[in-house]
């Protein structure tokens, strides 16, 4: 049997990273809480920010130190990560996150 290219991790399985929507823009009070909180992520976890454009990630890389990856997604309009639909991440490609 072919395996699937597509691996989707389960809630019951551990992560290997975290993915977060940077709050400028939207809730700019929370860019303290978000700059500790990301202190707190283990190093070892694929810390993984979206952002609405350029300047976002300009503010994101110059406070978060530990962010190993940013994704611009100009349509946000929430930190509500929940509310997007899945980003498939495919084992030789990625499509998202």
């Amino acid at each position: 049997m072919k395996s699937s290219p597509i691996s989707l991790t389960p809630d019951w399985e551990n992560p290997k990273g975290i993915a977060l929507v940077w709050p400028e823009t939207f809730y700019d009070d929370l860019i303290d809480f978000y700059i500790h909180f990301s202190d707190i992520i283990p190093k070892n976890f694929l810390l993984t920010i979206l952002v609405k454009d350029e300047n976002s990630k300009n503010t994101l890389l110059n406070k978060i130190l530990n962010c190993k990856k940013y994704v611009i997604i100009p349509e946000l309009s929430d930190i509500w990560i929940k509310d997007f639909p899945l980003l498939i991440r495919n084992k030789h490609h990625h499509t998202g996150l």
